[in-house]
Protein backbone atom coordinates (compact mmCIF):
# COMPACT_ATOMS: atom_id res chain seq x y z
CA UNK A 1 0.00 0.00 0.00
CA UNK A 2 1.24 3.55 -0.90
CA UNK A 3 1.61 6.32 1.63
CA UNK A 4 -1.11 8.27 1.86
CA UNK A 5 -1.31 12.07 3.06
CA UNK A 6 -4.13 14.66 3.90
CA UNK A 7 -3.84 18.26 5.82
CA UNK A 8 -6.00 20.71 6.82
CA UNK A 9 -5.51 24.46 7.17
CA UNK A 10 -6.97 26.14 9.82
CA UNK A 11 -6.52 29.14 12.61
CA UNK A 12 -5.86 29.04 16.03
CA UNK A 13 -8.07 31.54 17.90
CA UNK A 14 -6.16 31.44 21.05
CA UNK A 15 -2.67 32.26 19.73
CA UNK A 16 -4.08 34.00 16.72
CA UNK A 17 -1.93 31.99 13.76
CA UNK A 18 -2.58 29.49 10.74
CA UNK A 19 -1.26 25.81 11.31
CA UNK A 20 -1.72 23.15 9.48
CA UNK A 21 -2.44 19.69 10.54
CA UNK A 22 -1.29 16.37 8.23
CA UNK A 23 -2.74 12.91 8.85
CA UNK A 24 -0.03 10.72 7.23
CA UNK A 25 -0.23 6.85 7.06
CA UNK A 26 3.44 5.47 5.52
CA UNK A 27 3.85 2.12 3.88
CA UNK A 28 5.68 -0.75 5.46
CA UNK A 29 7.66 -0.72 2.80
CA UNK A 30 10.84 1.11 3.39
CA UNK A 31 11.50 3.12 -0.38
CA UNK A 32 7.71 4.24 -0.22
CA UNK A 33 7.53 5.39 3.54
CA UNK A 34 11.07 7.45 2.21
CA UNK A 35 9.60 8.91 -0.75
CA UNK A 36 6.75 9.65 1.87
CA UNK A 37 8.65 11.68 4.25
CA UNK A 38 10.29 13.46 1.30
CA UNK A 39 7.02 14.53 0.13
CA UNK A 40 6.20 15.84 2.92
CA UNK A 41 9.48 18.21 3.15
CA UNK A 42 8.93 19.03 -0.12
CA UNK A 43 5.29 20.12 0.87
CA UNK A 44 6.61 21.83 3.86
CA UNK A 45 8.96 24.11 2.60
CA UNK A 46 6.86 25.34 -0.11
CA UNK A 47 3.84 25.91 2.42
CA UNK A 48 3.33 29.52 3.76
CA UNK A 49 1.91 28.05 7.15
CA UNK A 50 4.99 27.43 9.47
CA UNK A 51 3.60 26.02 12.25
CA UNK A 52 2.53 22.19 11.50
CA UNK A 53 0.94 19.71 13.25
CA UNK A 54 2.09 16.15 11.94
CA UNK A 55 0.02 12.42 13.42
CA UNK A 56 -0.64 9.39 11.77
CA UNK A 57 0.76 5.73 11.56
CA UNK A 58 4.27 6.14 11.01
CA UNK A 59 5.13 2.07 10.46
CA UNK A 60 8.62 2.89 12.45
CA UNK A 61 10.20 0.34 14.43
CA UNK A 62 13.11 0.21 16.82
CA UNK A 63 14.19 -3.43 16.53
CA UNK A 64 13.47 -5.54 13.62
CA UNK A 65 11.92 -8.23 16.15
CA UNK A 66 9.17 -5.62 16.65
CA UNK A 67 7.93 -5.99 13.18
CA UNK A 68 5.16 -9.54 13.22
CA UNK A 69 2.48 -10.33 11.25
CA UNK A 70 -0.46 -11.92 11.77
CA UNK A 71 -0.50 -14.65 13.80
CA UNK A 72 3.38 -13.95 15.13
CA UNK A 73 4.44 -14.42 11.02
CA UNK A 74 6.80 -12.14 9.77
CA UNK A 75 6.93 -10.52 6.83
CA UNK A 76 8.15 -7.83 4.63
CA UNK A 77 10.69 -7.80 7.17
CA UNK A 78 14.46 -5.90 5.93
CA UNK A 79 16.84 -4.49 7.20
Amino acid sequence: MEKVLWGMEGFWKEKNYEVKIVNMYSSCERGSRLRGWEELKLKRASSGIKSWCLLGDFNSIKKANDREGVGGIEYGRRE
